[in-house]
């Protein structure tokens, strides 16, 4: 095999046998809303925002099952305050088990799955709970309980990604000054709505392609941005 080495032909072979191991599965997908009203000083804001939860399963070889990808796309929903200051709902919730400078992923398909009375199995490539909720279109508004809101999160300087800094919904502690209020309400609601991006309208740093939020420094955003926004 003249142009070609051994080293060269193995890692061929082992390219092509892995892309061989894996073939596209279905896809499953659906939007829902999300509407945050905040209390603050006796006057109510609300904001809100349209996300997706989207499933892509291959099937693998050779092992029977399938292997599951995807998650929570858009951007973290934003509640516009007085005097400039922004709350975010964001697309993860802190990890109240004490794993410092982590964010799990906040999980609202399995609000809704269990608002249904429906089953998410992420192994099995044929995923009736997740193809029901993408055929229900405008779904019920459904109350979220506080140990389900996502976390929040504001800047001091929407234009200074070190300013980020939580935000306790109970109390709107982290505010600033007559921060005195609380999160009233998350509600979501299934829709066929098109995904919002409510985020990047407000804050800079996540406009442009390669936009990073890296220069966090301490706390639980140093990492990257998809607390904020999953488009890049």
């Amino acid at each position: 095999m003249s142009g070609l080495s051994r080293r060269d032909l193995v890692v061929g072979l082992f390219t092509a046998a892995n892309l061989a191991s894996c073939s596209p599965g279905p896809t499953y997908s659906f939007n829902f809303r999300t509407v945050v009203t905040v209390t603050l000083r006796e006057s109510q804001f609300v904001g809100e925002g349209v996300q997706a939860c989207r499933a892509y399963l291959a099937y693998a070889f050779p092992n029977p099952g399938t292997n599951a990808m995807g998650g929570l796309y858009g951007e973290a929903v934003p509640v516009e305050l007085p005097a400039g200051r922004i709350l975010f709902a964001l697309l993860n919730r802190f990890d109240s088990m004490g794993n410092s400078g982590y964010l799990e992923r906040w999980r609202p398909e399995d609000i809704l799955a269990g608002h249904y009375g429906v089953r998410l199995d992420w192994t099995d490539s044929n995923n009736d709970g997740m193809a029901f909720l993408g055929k229900i279109g405008q779904g019920e508004i459904i109350h979220l309980s506080r140990d389900q809101f996502p976390t929040f999160a504001t800047f001091d300087n929407p234009s200074d990604p070190a300013t980020a800094k939580l935000v306790d919904p109970d109390t709107l502690n982290g505010l600033g000054p007559g921060g005195i209020g609380r999160v009233e309400s998350v509600t979501i609601q299934l829709t066929g709505d098109v995904i919002t991006r409510e985020s990047s309208r407000l804050l800079p740093m996540l406009r442009g392609r390669g936009a990073t939020l890296e220069s966090f420094g301490m706390g639980p955003f140093e990492y990257h941005r998809s607390y904020f926004t999953t488009f890049i």
